[in-house]
């Protein structure tokens, strides 16, 4: 069969028979997974590192699994937004979100070697993995900081990252409507859930302010766990405690305005986004980055620059408001 036959028809199979399609490729990736498997294990045993009756016995359970494939379903119905919005930890859960987004968002297959976005281009809207991996490459993050104030300005090292079911792409980006930080290339097969921006930004209008508010603080408490977890490896950062307790919450600056810190009642000041001075020293500080206990009193020098506040003890429910005025 000629290449632009047999693309035309595979092309009209995922279009008309989308769940006959999910089976194919699901099955197939089992299948390469398994020989990859076998493949390695045929390795290990060439040099000793697994003993002939264990690489025997592996060999019989792969060779199992492979058998397994024959009774694999010939369709797997596409995924539906009810059973999976729940994973998108800031909608809590809660039925008034997931009606809400669930009208408004698209299920999105891509294949091996697909982007889904790329590093400086401007956001479409945000991606939930519902299976499959990407990763994620990228210069250093700049947490909100213009590059002519980094000590490593100059330094072109790239990150790899991987992602897969549960997780999300693109918050920030959509938070700020700023360019990706990121390129996200599939490194199997992958579905993933998308709202747009113009429907997050709705959801932004209905439920102001306060799922705006919990997508900074999920970012947030990500943040300050991926940096300082021996800091806070004492601390319960979980996000519905954070949200029920007001245990730990987000706090904006804008530039040039200030805020006091409470080294008695706030335990941690951490700055997760953008940069601030000491209102006292002028010393600077650029996320990530703990506040010195030093500090009586900040200023924001970015546009906009986002602080997890960690309470030193659980107080009652509040708004989470401190003491945050305008500079002179």
């Amino acid at each position: 069969m000629p290449m632009w036959v047999w693309a035309l028809s595979s092309g009209l199979i995922e279009h008309e028979g989308r769940d006959v399609v999910i089976a194919l490729k699901t099955k197939q990736a089992i299948r390469n997974v398994i020989a990859k498997a076998l493949k390695n294990l045929t390795f290990l045993r060439s040099r000793g590192i697994i003993d002939e009756h264990e690489g025997i016995e592996l060999n019989k359970v792969l060779l199992m699994k492979i058998k397994a494939l024959n009774h694999f379903p010939m369709a797997i119905p596409p995924p539906t937004p009810d059973k999976y919005l729940h994973n998108i930890i800031w909608m809590e859960n809660k039925d008034v979100l997931i009606e809400f987004f669930k009208e408004r968002t698209k299920l999105a297959y891509f294949d091996y070697g697909d982007v889904i976005c790329r590093e400086g281009e401007m956001p479409q809207g945000i991606y939930l993995i519902i299976s499959g991996m990407a990763s994620l490459h990228s210069s250093s993050p700049t947490f909100g900081i213009d590059s002519s104030l980094k000590p490593d300005k100059g330094s072109k090292t790239m990150f790899t990252e991987y992602c897969t079911s549960g997780d999300v792409l693109g918050e920030l980006s959509c938070l700020l409507k700023r360019e990706m930080e990121y390129t996200a290339v599939c490194e199997t097969t992958l579905q993933a859930f998308f709202i747009s921006l113009e429907d997050l930004y709705e959801g932004f209008d209905v439920f102001w302010p306060s799922l705006e508010y919990k997508i900074w603080l999920k970012l947030a408490l990500n943040t300050a766990s991926q940096y300082f977890e021996s800091s806070l490896a004492d601390e319960d950062l979980r996000f519905q405690k954070c949200v029920m307790l007001n245990h730990a919450y987000v706090e904006t600056l804008s530039s040039y305005n200030e805020m006091t810190i409470d080294n008695v009642a706030m335990k941690f000041v951490i700055i997760v986004f953008g940069s601030v001075i000491d209102s006292k020293t002028e010393e600077p500080y650029l996320a990530p980055c703990i506040i010195p206990k030093t500090c009586e009193q900040i200023q924001g020098t970015a546009d906009v620059s986002k602080l997890l506040v960690i309470q030193a003890s659980e107080p009652a429910k509040s708004d989470g408001n401190t003491n945050v005025v305008a500079g002179h």
